[in-house]
This record gives structure tokens, sequence and C-alpha cells, in this order.
């Protein structure tokens, strides 16, 4: 009789068979996502294995996404966000038989991504803007540079084409802005001449309504004229009547008040006599006082010309005795003159005589001094050749010094730039301020001096990084291999700056 095994046993058998085949190996991708112009926002990645799309991830802010890839299978990574270039990135993970699955390998690599320009999209984008797949010739993952060239041709002839098309596009679209020109001058035109009709129509309208005007007011004012006369008529014949009485009043008040005006001339006549006489008296007073003022003015007069005569005699006679006395000083400063002349020629002479005495002498003294500035001159002429000779000796010290020096620097300085690009580098992955303390405990004094042996190992802990670094200094080439461990875990290799897989790592400091 058979036996059967219980359903359970097999259940707990299929298991253990199950738990006891190990996970398949995957390759881990990290990828970076940069947006210029822009944050993370909105921004995701798009995975399409096989074609298929497997998953979709919303960008950290960081930018970072970490996947794992199977082996034998061909990804698409696609970088998405509104308003922004599309790119993708094809991973092939297709390895030959001989590739160790078995080692944790790491691919890193960046995405930039800008703002979508107006306009015809760029189609190259539609492709992959690069491949990574396997290079057996550094047994690793790596770009696909012929791929990559192949692309940069391909962009570079449609961004060209897209010129050209924008350019024909402009041109058609400056084309069209002169036709709506044209189009808009020629209906500002037909508005102008309807608006210009319809101007002459309505003077045309205001002239017959203003004749019709003008016609009424001219026989407003007949009628006005017709009314003025008539009115002007009874007046005139109302003026007549109240002149007549007027004449007849003016010749009785006439009558009377010539009159009253005999009287007053009587009255007045009588009055003119007395004041005629009283004016006569005081007449007669006034030109008694006129003549004796005259007389006492004509003497006063006669008294000032005679004084004023006496003034002038005085005055002629002083300036008599003034110029006899310029006459006879002119003359004296003339013969103090002359003499003054006299003693000055002389002086003169003896100065000159003097001065040429003095100019021998100082030809003597100059040619003595001479001779002297001639000796002294190539006495220091000896001098400086001999200190120009001592300088250029000192200046050829100094300069080889400088050039050592110079040299010494120049290493230092090349040091320095390497340091620098290398923290550059690893801040890609690590961040700047991580970077910054790997190489912060590395002067370019301590590269020569430290690494003069041919492998160096050294380990340095810091507050969140713990740095192993081995050197190898062959044939007077440095190489710096750098594994930096953070402590919530993650690990990062670099050779020289550049970040590679662990499995590189061991292999080449293994040695």
């Amino acid at each position: 009789m058979r036996r059967t095994l219980p359903v359970g046993l097999l259940l707990l058998m299929a298991l253990m068979t199950t738990m006891a085949q190990p996970a398949a190996p995957q390759l881990k991708v990290r990828a970076r996502l940069i947006v210029r112009g822009g944050n993370h926002s909105d921004a995701q990645m798009l995975i399409y294995e096989n074609g298929t799309k497997k998953k979709t991830l919303n960008a950290p802010r960081s930018g970072f996404f970490e996947i794992d890839a199977d082996y034998g299978k061909e990804y698409i990574m696609s970088f998405e966000k509104p308003g922004f270039v599309t790119k993708k990135i094809l991973l092939n993970t297709q390895v030959p038989p001989s590739f160790k699955d078995n080692v944790v390998r790491i691919t890193d690599f960046d995405v930039e991504i800008f703002k979508q320009q107006d306009g015809q999209p760029i189609m190259a984008y539609n492709n992959p803007v690069g491949q990574i797949r396997y290079d057996a010739q550094i047994d690793d993952f790596n770009y696909d540079t012929d791929y990559s060239r192949r692309f940069q041709e391909q962009l570079r002839a449609e961004e060209r084409q897209l010129v050209e098309q924008q350019q024909q596009a402009e041109k058609a679209r400056r084309a069209k802005e002169e036709e709506d020109k044209h189009k808009q001058l020629l209906a500002e035109a037909e508005k102008q001449r309807q608006a210009e009709a319809a101007r002459r129509q309505a003077l045309e309208e205001a002239r017959r309504q203003e004749q019709a005007r003008i016609a009424a007011e001219a026989q407003a004012q007949r009628d006005a004229e017709k009314a003025r006369k008539q009115a002007e008529e009874e007046a005139r014949r109302q003026e007549q009547a109240r002149i007549a009485a007027e004449a007849q009043a003016r010749m009785q008040a006439a009558e009377k008040a010539k009159e009253e005006q005999r009287i007053k001339e009587e009255q007045a006549l009588q009055q003119a006599a007395q004041l005629a006489r009283q004016q006569a008296e005081e007449q007669a007073r006034k030109q008694a006082q006129q003549q004796q003022a005259e007389e006492a003015r004509r003497k006063a007069e006669a008294e000032q010309l005679r004084q004023a005569q006496e003034v002038r005699k005085q005055a002629e006679e002083e300036a008599r005795r003034q110029e006899q006395a310029r006459i006879a000083a002119e003359a004296q400063a003339q013969r103090d003159a002359e003499a003054a002349r006299k003693r000055a020629e002389e002086e003169a002479r003896r100065k000159e005589q003097a001065r040429i005495a003095a100019e021998a002498q100082a030809r003597k003294e100059a040619e003595a001094m001479a001779k002297a500035e001639q000796l002294r001159q190539a006495q220091e002429l000896a001098k400086r050749e001999e200190e120009r000779k001592q300088r250029e000796l000192a200046e050829k010290a100094r300069m080889e010094r400088e050039r050592e020096l110079t040299e010494a620097e120049k290493r230092q300085r090349e040091d320095e730039l390497r340091l620098k690009m290398i923290a550059e580098r690893m801040s890609k992955l690590i961040g700047e301020e991580d970077a910054a303390e790997v190489v912060k405990v590395l002067t370019p004094d301590d590269i020569t001096r430290r690494y003069k042996r041919e492998r160096v190992d050294e380990i340095t802990s810091l507050p969140r990084i713990t740095i192993t670094r081995t050197v190898f200094n062959r044939n007077n080439t440095i190489n710096f291999y750098t594994k930096v461990e953070h402590i919530w875990g993650r690990k990062f290799y670099f050779k020289d700056g550049f970040s590679i897989s662990e499995f590189q790592y061991q292999k080449e400091t293994a040695n």
C-alpha cells in the first residue's frame, strides 16, 4: 500500500525550499536629478522595464533616486517635471556569463533638466540622452560614449533645424504682421474717408442752418429798424414840443437874469475900483523894497569881485614863485644826476675789471675741478662696474632661489587644485560639507611629506563620517582611494575624487 505524506508537511518542505534559494543579485542604481532654474517639486522619475512602465518615483528634496535593477533587462528612466524638458537614460543590464554578479555594484549618474522653451519641442529628447551598459574593458558599467556622441550630433542637427524653422516662422510672422498692418491701414483709410464724408455732410447741414439763421436775423433787424424809426419819429415830435417850451421858458428867464446881471455888474465895478486902488498902493510899497534890495545886492557883488581879483593876484604870484623854485630844482637834479652817472660808470668799470679777474680765476679753478672730476668719475665708473658684477651675481643667486621656490609653490598649487577638484567631484555624492571634511585633513605639504612610501593606509574618524584612505605613490604619481562611511550607514567609494564601485575599490586596494 502506497504511503502518502500529509499536506502540511508538503507545504513546509516547499517553504523551506523557497527560503533556501538565494535572492537574485541586483544592480544598485543611484541617480541625482538637477533642476536648473527650479526646484524638485512635482518632479518624477518614471521607470520602464523592457518597454513596460514599472513604477513612478516622486523626487525627494535632495534630488537623489535609488533603485535596484535586475540583470539581463533593459530599463528606461524618464525624468519629468511640468514645464521642463523630459530626459531619459537607458540602462542595459545585460552582462556576460563571466560577470561576477554576486558583488554589490553601484552605478551613479546625474541628469540635468531645464525649462521647456516656447515653440516646437526638440524631438531628440524623445530618445534617451545617454546609455549605460556593461563595459568589458573595465569589467563594470559605464556610459556608451559612441551613443553619447551620436546623440549630441543628432541634438545639434535638430537644434540647427529648429533654429531654421524658427527663423522661417519669424519671417512668416513678420510677413503676416506687414499684411495685417497693410489691411489695418486700408481699414483706417476707409474709416477716415467715411468720417470725412460725414464731416462734410454735417458742415453742409450746418451751413444751411446758418443761412436760415442769418435770414431770420436780417428779418428781425428789419422789423426792429422799422419799430426804431417809428419810436424815433414820436420822440422827435415830443422833443420839438419840449424845445419850444424850454425856449419860451429861457426867454423869460433870460430877461430876468439880464436885469440881475446888470445889478451885479454895477456892484462888481465898485468893488473892482476899490481893489485896484488897494493893489496900486501895495505895488508901490513892494517896488520901494525891491529898489533897496537891488542896491544892497550891487554893493555885495562889487565887494565880492574886488576880493576875487585880490585872491587871483596872490595866486598868480605864488605860482610864479613855485615855477622859479621848480626850474632851480630841476637844474640841481640834472647836475646831481650827471655826477651820479659818472660815479656809476666808474663803479661799473671797476666791477667789470673785477669780474674779468674773477672769471679768469674761476676758469683756473674749474679746470682743476674738471681734472679732479674726471679722476673721480673714472674711480666711480670702476666702482659701479664692480657693484654691477656683484649685483649680477646676487641676482643670479636670487633667481635661482626664486626658481626653486616657484617650482615648490607650483607643486603646492597643483596639489591644492587637485585637492579642490577632488572635493568638488566628491561633493556631488556626499555633499559639499562632508567633502570639505574629507579634504580638510590634508594639506599640500602633507602630500609630499606624508606619502613617501609606496603605500600608506590611514583612518580618520569625524563626528558624522569615517574616512578610510589608501594612498599609492608609484613613480612619483600619487593616487588616493577613499572610503567614506556615514553614521547612518551609507558608504561611498572614490578614486582621486571620482566615484567608483565597491568591487573596483576592493580590487585595486587589495594589492
